[in-house]
């Protein structure tokens, strides 16, 4: 092994994903007391804010998509000890983020409201929308750089600071949301717009933090930053926007799954966002161990370290399923209080708590598929992830769409449809690693 090598004790495996796990607890915590602080204004506003901030993660997918392209890319060569490529990686992907924040908020201000005119019946839940909607979209301005930069410092195994980060983000928009939501010192109350003003404000103070962060200790493989480069570009969307459109695709599901439930009427559609509320906790786990995944996997691929990488595998699975477990236990012990902490409503309340107890085993069969679908993202074979996510997502919206128009089930039984999404997803996964030729994709 060269000095830049990879350890796959289980104690540096957990300091790589905990970190990200860490931080994606936080950016779950930040929704959630968006949505916390919102639901006590109404139903309706917690509603809208739910929506528009799904909206919003599903336009940060873009940046999502080429930042994990240059977390493994710079992971890559990283195995490869090319300390040198990364300045040249990064500034291309630093001129990209600037390029897609904004192509982010012109969709955000242009196109978003036109989609709420025509699918949002509700005249409150689309007041409420648009005053949430004209602040947060001026986050893609900080938030994309950012994504961009955690990439550098998760490619490399030294996720602390993207811990750090997110702390700031988590802990500002908590203070800042009970300030502006509510009023008080001199600030007249501002509501659902107040929350929105709120996580706006953290994340630049999170992007301010982890920009100084950079220069300073990251040498040389941050230098230029400003100065345009594109000569990898194609190199970085070829990897990356597979990822991109699987990720869209993704969160489109979760649109289209809302859209539909709301024909259950305001009970179902509130009972569901309460419930993709806890249902982040999950994706708290499987964000930090897919992310450990794909960097282990492209470094590893490096290094040529088959026997590590089988280990590594089995290993992150179960410390994600053990994550899961710990994280969503409040679903099944009690799911009575978590409820009560955003509604009083009797018929939502019910709704919500036979979902809890429906979605837990789903939890579980995600610990082992996400981490499949992520070997084979860590290899290069993002093209791959991509057909993957289109079949899972297509037979995911068919039962979805045919059980809403052709049964009267109650919104609990509509969210089976994880189990096909998740069933489907690693027996796809699965297929390609056993007989695809991902060994030797070269980054």
């Amino acid at each position: 092994m060269n000095e830049s090598s990879l350890s796959i004790k289980t104690s540096d495996l957990l300091k790589v994903a905990l970190p990200m796990s860490l931080g994606a607890f936080i950016q779950f915590f930040v929704a959630f007391t968006d949505n916390y602080f919102v639901a006590k204004i109404s139903g309706n506003a917690m509603s809208a804010v739910s929506y528009i901030g799904l909206l919003y993660i599903t336009l940060i997918m873009i940046t999502t998509g080429i930042s994990s392209a240059l977390q493994i890319i710079i992971a890559r060569r990283f195995g490869e000890n090319h300390w040198d490529k990364m300045n040249t990686t990064m500034r291309n992907g630093w001129i990209m983020g600037i390029c897609i924040a904004t192509i982010q908020w012109s969709l955000m201000h242009f196109a978003v409201p036109l989609f709420i005119e025509h699918n949002i019946e509700h005249p409150e839940i689309r007041q409420y929308m648009y005053a949430f909607l004209f602040t947060r979209e001026w986050g893609f301005w900080v938030y994309t750089p950012t994504l961009i930069l955690q990439a550098y410092w998760t490619g490399i195994a030294k996720t602390r600071v993207v811990l750090y980060t997110m702390l700031i983000t988590s802990i500002g928009n908590i203070i800042l949301d009970y300030w502006l939501v509510y009023g008080g010192l001199g600030i007249q109350p501002m509501g659902v717009q107040g929350a929105a003003l709120a996580t706006l404000s953290a994340e630049t103070i999170a992007f301010l933090f982890i920009l100084t962060y950079s220069f300073k200790y990251a040498g040389p493989q941050l230098k230029k930053l400003w100065t345009p480069l594109f000569n990898e570009a194609s190199h970085i969307l070829k990897l990356g926007l597979p990822i991109v459109f699987q990720m869209l695709i993704a969160l489109g599901v979760w649109l289209a799954f809302y859209t539909l439930v709301a024909k259950r009427g305001p009970e179902s559609l509130q009972s569901a966002f309460i419930v993709r509320n806890m249902y982040m906790l999950a994706w708290v786990s499987v964000m930090g161990f897919s992310a450990a995944t794909r960097t282990y996997t492209s470094a590893l691929l490096a290094e040529q370290r088959w026997e590590d990488l089988k280990k590594f595998v089995i290993k992150v699975i179960l410390l994600n399923l053990t994550g899961i477990l710990i994280l969503s236990h409040g679903l099944w012990i009690y799911p009575e209080w978590i409820t009560a902490q955003f509604t009083e409503d009797p018929e939502t309340t019910r709704l919500t708590i036979l979902t809890m107890r429906i979605i837990v085993p789903a939890m579980v069969i995600y610990s082992f598929t996400s981490i499949l679908l992520a070997v084979v993202e860590g290899s290069g074979n993002t093209l791959a992830g991509f057909w993957i996510e289109v079949i899972t997502s297509f037979s995911y919206v068919v039962f979805v769409w045919t059980m809403v128009h052709y049964t009267q089930w109650e919104v609990h039984y509509l969210w089976t449809a994880d189990y096909l999404y998740f069933v489907i997803l690693g027996i796809c996964s699965a297929v390609f690693l056993r007989w695809g030729n991902w060994k030797n994709q070269t980054v």
